[in-house]
């Protein structure tokens, strides 16, 4: 391993990898409060918006997110006559994906509970809404974490299609050193801080399971 050129191409690779880290935290949030509200409305049990937002999800889920990438890049502007630049197609390509795949995930999780809870909420009075609010939702998204994690793993993974688009996140960065100088030791250092990145994130939802486990038996 040679240090004098690792040194030389870090750079460029926590550019690359600061640049991931961003996106990763701005689509999951966006991604994680929108599928809140989808499954939300979801649970109200309207015919509509059940068919909506089921036909929404079932069109993201199967189709390849490379397809969404190429479709919202380059067939977008072509039906709305707007040029949608890099960056905001990646963020909205993958935005309405990770939403799709975290609404299903909180909606499973939601119909897991179970009814007698919901029964025991009208009998104490309190509204549908309330016990959503109150008793439902917290005890699915709790039941869900395990499903959620993985799905911000998959993100992390799904963060190299960006290189398709040009724009500079950790495998763009590292192709790039590999393809000027034929070595092979940015892949390898891109490989490690994708491991690095879900290292920590599994560590980081395991904390939270055994944290909110704790409150789900309280509930």
């Amino acid at each position: 391993m040679d240090w004098g050129y690792l040194q030389q191409i870090m750079p460029s690779l926590i550019d690359g990898l600061g640049f991931t880290c961003y996106f990763f935290v701005v689509v999951f949030i966006i991604s994680f409060l929108l599928a809140i509200l989808l499954s939300f409305l979801l649970s109200i049990k309207v015919r509509a918006l059940a068919i909506v937002i089921t036909g929404f999800t079932g069109l993201v889920r199967g189709t390849p997110l490379l397809f969404q990438l190429y479709f919202v890049y380059f067939g977008l502007p072509l039906i709305v006559g707007i040029k949608i630049d890099a960056m905001s197609a990646g963020l909205l390509s993958f935005v309405l994906s990770w939403t799709a795949y975290l609404t299903e995930v909180i909606r499973g999780s939601i119909q897991s509970i179970d009814e007698g809870q919901v029964e025991a909420g009208l009998v104490l009075g309190l509204s549908r809404f309330q016990i959503m609010r109150y008793i439902t939702f917290p005890q699915a998204l709790v039941g869900a974490l395990p499903s959620i994690n993985n799905q911000a793993v998959s993100l992390i993974y799904g963060t190299a299609l960006l290189s398709v688009l040009g724009l500079n996140d950790i495998l763009k960065a590292a192709r790039i050193a590999v393809i000027r100088d034929f070595r092979l030791e940015a892949f390898l250092v891109a490989a490690l801080m994708y491991a690095l990145c879900n290292g920590f994130l599994i560590m980081a939802f395991r904390r939270l399971e055994k944290y909110f486990c704790r409150y789900k038996s309280k509930v």
